[in-house]
Parts: C-alpha cells; structure tokens; sequence
C-alpha cells in the first residue's frame, strides 16, 4: 500500500468503528488502511477519546505550523537581497534555493 494521509472524512468511520468495539486491524482493513496508520491515528490523537472534528483541528495545526525549510521569513529574503546589492560575492540564489542547503560567502577582510 502506498502512504496516505487521514482525511476529514475517512476520521468519522474511525470514530465509529472504534466505539464499536473493533479493532485496528479490523477498522484498517474496513477503511483499506495500513493497521500502522490507523495505529498512529490514534495513538497521535486519542487523548481523551477520538472525536473527528478535534482530530482534525489539531492535523490542521500540526500542517500549519511544522518547520517549512523552503519558506523563508520576508526580512531574511530582503536583508539577503540588500547584501547581495552591496556586496556580489554573496550568493542569492544559493540562499533562497529550497533543495541547496543554505551557503552564505563572505570575503575575507584583509
């Protein structure tokens, strides 16, 4: 089975089906889950029961705020344009590129 996330939908057969007693392996093979996958659901977001609409609030939160490494803070990007302006040696491209790791080059002052 391929990776997939947890849908808003998919989250209330989960509720229902573990009130009724079922379980993982079983509310995995209903909803073509891995038994992992349902696991981690509801290990990630059972803290005082499973309610769907909770669950899916937090997930949201969680997307929202989870490190980004492509996304860079607007003053960082301006401040980096700047330098470059002054000094050409720095490298803009190599500091907003997403898949390089950030390298900034400074010359050495002699």
């Amino acid at each position: 089975m391929k990776y997939r996330q947890v849908t808003p939908t998919q989250r209330y057969p989960i509720s229902a089906l573990r009130v009724a007693g079922k379980s993982q392996r079983q509310i995995a093979a209903k909803l073509g889950f891995h038994s992992s996958t349902i696991s981690r659901e509801l290990r990630r977001n059972s803290v005082r029961g499973y309610d769907p609409e909770k669950v899916q609030y937090r997930a949201n939160t969680r997307r929202r705020v989870a490190f980004k490494r492509y996304k860079r803070l607007p003053w960082l990007t301006t401040w980096a344009a700047e330098r470059e302006q002054r000094n050409p040696v720095f490298s803009l491209p190599n500091f907003c590129d997403p898949l390089l790791r950030v390298t900034v080059v400074f010359p050495m002052k002699s």
